[in-house]
C-alpha cells in the first residue's frame, strides 16, 4: 500500500468544533466498533502518523483515535495554548465521541500532552501510556542528557521566539525540497534498531507523509511545539493520577532512555519497560503490545483494584 494513499484511510480527516469555536482535526484507524484508545502524535507530526497502527489496531479490536494538536494538520492554531490546555481539547473530543472513560497514550513529543491528560483528566482515563516520551527539558537533570543539536533547538525555544520561528520555517523549506533525503540524513545519527525500522519504505513514507501534513498550515505549529516543550510543563509528573504504562528503548538516541527513567521515578503508579536494543521508533514494529496493554483486561484490573 502506498503510504500517501489517503483513500485507504476513509476516516482520517474528521473535524470537531470545540467550545471555543476552534476546530480540532482527528483521524480514526483500526476497528470502528472496537475498544477506544486516544493516541497523541509526536513532533513534527500529525494524526497521519497512526496509519502505522491501523492494521495492528484492526487486528487487536481497537478503535484508534488520533487528534492533531493546534496549528498542526487539520487543527486550528491556538496562539496562547499551554501543554495542559490540550487536555481540555481531548476532553471535548471525548465528549463529542460519547467516550465517558477511555485509555490514552502519547508517543515522543506527544508524551508531555499525554502526561497533561493524566494530570487533568485522571477521573476519565482508565490507563495512560507513554512511549519514547519526552520529559521536561526545562529540568537541568533532563537537559544534561540532550544531544548537542537538541540542546541548541530547545535552548532557542526557551530564549528566542524569533529564532525558533525562523528555524522552523527554514526546516520546513528544506524538508519540503526532499523529505526522503532529510529523513535518511536523520537516520544516519540514529542507532541501528531505528535505522532498520526506517529502512522500510512504507514505514518511512508514513512518517514523511505525517510530517508533511503537520506543515500544511506552515511552520508556526512546530514553532509553538518547540517553545512549549522547552519550558516547564505547568504541572508535575507526580500530579498524574492514573495507572501509567511506560515503554522506552535503551538505544533511543532521539529521546534518551534517561528521560523515561526520570518520568518513571516521579509518576506515582507507573509500570515501566525499558527495552534492550530498541530505539525511538520501536513502536512502529511493536504497536500491538501497546494497544493490547492499554485497552485490555490488564488496565481494567489495575483501575478497579
Amino acid at each position: 500500500m502506498d503510504p500517501s494513499d489517503a483513500a485507504a484511510y476513509p476516516d482520517e480527516d474528521n473535524l470537531a468544533v470545540l467550545p471555543s469555536g476552534r476546530r480540532l482535526g482527528y483521524a480514526e484507524y483500526g476497528d470502528p466498533a472496537g475498544r477506544p484508545l486516544i493516541f497523541l502524535h509526536g513532533t513534527p507530526s500529525s494524526r497521519v502518523m497512526f496509519r502505522l497502527g491501523d492494521r495492528a489496531a484492526r487486528e487487536a479490536g481497537v478503535r484508534l483515535i488520533a487528534p492533531d494538536r493546534p496549528g498542526l494538520g487539520l487543527s486550528d492554531p491556538d496562539p496562547n495554548r499551554t501543554i495542559l490546555d490540550f487536555a481540555d481539547d481531548v476532553a471535548s473530543l471525548a465528549d463529542r465521541l460519547s467516550l465517558d472513560r477511555f485509555p490514552l497514550a502519547g508517543v515522543s513529543g506527544g508524551g508531555p500532552y499525554a502526561a497533561a491528560c493524566g494530570a487533568r483528566l485522571g477521573g476519565r482515563l482508565t490507563a495512560l501510556g507513554l512511549v519514547s516520551a519526552m520529559a521536561p527539558v526545562a529540568s537541568p537533570a533532563i537537559r544534561k542528557h540532550l544531544k548537542a543539536r537538541y540542546s541548541v533547538i530547545y535552548g532557542l525555544g526557551r530564549r528566542s521566539r524569533l529564532m525558533t520561528a525562523l528555524g522552523t520555517k527554514l526546516f520546513r523549506r528544506i524538508f519540503a525540497g526532499n523529505p526522503d533525503r532529510v529523513m535518511r540524513f536523520a537516520m544516519s545519527a540514529m542507532a541501528g534498531p531505528d535505522r532498520e525500522i526506517l529502512a522500510d519504505d512504507w514505514t518511512r513514507g508514513c512518517l514523511i507523509r505525517s510530517a508533511e501534513d503537520a506543515f500544511s498550515q506552515g511552520a508556526s505549529g512546530l514553532a509553538a511545539e518547540l517553545r512549549l516543550m522547552s519550558r516547564a510543563w505547568g504541572f508535575e509528573a507526580s500530579d498524574i493520577s492514573v495507572p501509567t504504562f511506560l515503554w522506552h528503548g535503551e538505544a533511543d538516541t532521539v529521546v534518551p532512555a534517561a528521560f523515561g527513567r526520570w518520568l518513571a521515578e516521579r509518576i506515582p503508579d507507573c509500570r515501566a519497560r525499558f527495552i534492550p536494543r530498541a530505539g525511538h521508533f520501536w513502536i512502529a514494529a511493536n504497536g500491538a503490545e501497546v494497544l493490547e496493554t492499554l485497552t485490555g483486561p490488564t488496565a481494567d484490573t489495575i483501575m478497579n483494584a
